[in-house]
């Protein structure tokens, strides 16, 4: 079902809201615990950037050897990230992990862009949210007044107003779809529903304007809320969505528990499904809150992490 949610324009660049919302990160209340032998993991969630992906942007042989292991004896790894489909599809693909029953392939499952889009085992969407048009026209409103690039994310194209190094930055670098130029806003909008969008720019700037511009004005707003997978990036997403939503659907789709669930990441958007996994990981390289968060802290993304994480909890 699509979730559409309807939120408030308010002034140039900024979003109106008219009650007060639940913050986005919500810490548990008690730790995760490890798994006993009752409970083998027979999913495994990875994120991408900081996770799977090393600083290059490409998944190291080890951790596609392990991958690999765990698929041959039985268990499922899909992907629950903030990137789209397409991008994850490009990068398994070069990886040789893009056939079928591996990381991503056409009719497979996974968590893509936080949570907003979840496809079942035969590659059907189980859940799918969206943006409302008012929150997209003040945030581009917001990014032609202070010349901060913004890419919206429409499902398996993304869009821009205005082209940009940081647009194909993100498609080289990161192997997302490279932004379509639209003409308008209007234009953009008619073609199709936007799910996310993501602010690009220097990281200083980024920390000590964009994401807090943000974050205030969607603070009180309980259709939208800001979260963080780079920190050269501020990305908009629908509230109360993440990957841990995203999973918990993707679960109840293939009857397994989330004590059977793996879940590796590196930053605040990992955070609910790091909490609230079986076996919640955070590499080395994890923001600090992560790692006191999860159940285990394993070598970092450019150091053999996921090869741990794998040994310890998967392929025993």
């Amino acid at each position: 079902m699509l979730v559409n949610q309807r939120l408030t324009a308010g002034k140039r660049g900024s979003v109106g809201c008219k009650s007060k919302a639940q913050p986005s990160i919500q810490i548990a209340t008690s730790p995760n615990r490890l798994p006993t032998s009752k409970d083998k993991i027979k999913l495994v969630a990875l994120d991408l950037d900081g996770t799977l992906l090393d600083k290059h942007s490409r998944i190291p042989k080890g951790s596609v050897r392990v991958i690999k292991e765990a698929i041959r004896r039985g268990v499922r790894v899909v992907a629950a990230t903030g990137k789209a489909r397409p991008a994850v599809m490009k990068v398994a693909a070069l990886h040789d992990l893009g056939g079928e029953g591996e990381l991503s392939w056409a009719n497979g499952p996974g968590i893509y862009m936080h949570g907003l889009l979840v496809l079942g085992p035969s590659g059907q969407a189980l859940a799918e949210h969206a943006l409302s048009d008012d929150v997209v026209r003040s945030a581009f409103s917001f990014s032609a007044a202070e010349g901060v690039p913004l890419v919206a994310f429409l499902g398996d194209i993304n869009g821009v107003l205005i082209d940009s190094s940081e647009n194909h930055e993100l498609h080289e670098r990161y192997h997302e779809p490279l932004g379509q130029l639209f003409p308008s806003i209007d234009a953009l909008l008619a073609a199709g529903t936007v799910r996310k969008m993501i602010f690009m720019t220097d990281s200083i700037r980024i920390s000590n304007f964009v994401m807090p511009y943000w974050m205030k004005a969607l603070s009180c707003h309980p259709f939208a809320q800001t979260t963080q997978a780079v920190n050269t990036m501020c990305e908009i997403v629908p509230r109360g969505v993440n990957k841990w939503t995203g999973a918990q659907v993707l679960l109840n789709s293939l009857g397994l528990r989330r004590e059977e669930l793996m879940a590796c990441g590196d930053g605040l958007n990992d955070l609910e499904i790091v909490q609230n996994a079986g076996v919640g990981v955070a590499m080395g390289n994890a923001v600090t809150v992560l790692k006191s968060q999860a159940n285990v802290v394993v070598a970092g993304h450019n150091d053999g992490g996921i090869v741990e994480a794998f040994e310890k909890f998967v392929l025993v």
